[in-house]
């Protein structure tokens, strides 16, 4: 007797508990198993977002080279769909694989494509977030002036900047005023 297949909505349910309690691996065969039951039925958006998930969860549990194929193929069908703002994310997520995996320079190109993205997509949120994992690793490949306009954009994203971070904010503003530049 053939054991009955869970919907896909019980194994996201079920996914999202082992991804919370910190159990990634688990969480990226539950994901997997999510996608493909979501290709099942048609839904490939549904599909390509528990692919993304598994891409993170695969991160998580230390397999950078599968996240990254993860995030690729998530990313391919949000952009084939249109989806400009997970299409975004896909591609942050696959850069911060390659990063992971030491390549830096694919890695840095990721997400910049992410943030220019994120941006033509009218996304706020996100895109501060991978402007400092841009400005991150132009500070380590010691490009500091870059790391430093990097970081002042990601700033201009960011809803609520903490008390540290609006001094930094505050001092990028003085520093670009004073070469010139302006937002």
């Amino acid at each position: 007797m053939v054991a009955a297949e869970k919907p896909a909505p019980a194994l996201i349910g079920e996914a999202e508990k082992a991804y919370r309690s910190g159990r990634y691996a688990d969480a990226a065969a539950l994901y997997e198993q999510a996608a493909s039951a979501c290709l099942k039925v048609g839904d490939m958006l549904q599909a390509a977002e528990q692919e993304n998930n598994r891409s993170v969860a695969l991160l998580l549990s230390g397999d950078a080279r599968g996240a990254s194929a993860a995030a690729e193929r998530a990313g391919e069908a949000f952009h084939k769909a249109g989806d400009g703002i997970r299409y975004g994310l896909a591609l942050g997520n696959q850069a911060a694989a390659l990063e992971a995996l030491a390549k830096r320079k694919e890695a840095l190109a990721a997400f910049q494509k992410s943030a220019d993205v994120l941006k033509q997509n009218g996304d706020r949120k996100y895109r501060g977030h991978v402007l400092k994992k841009i400005a991150t690793l132009q500070l380590r490949s010691g490009r500091v002036i870059e790391a430093l306009a990097s970081m002042h954009a990601a700033y201009l994203y960011q809803q609520k900047l903490g008390p540290v971070e609006w001094v930094l904010k505050k001092l990028l503003d003085l520093v670009f005023r004073m070469f010139g530049r302006s937002r």
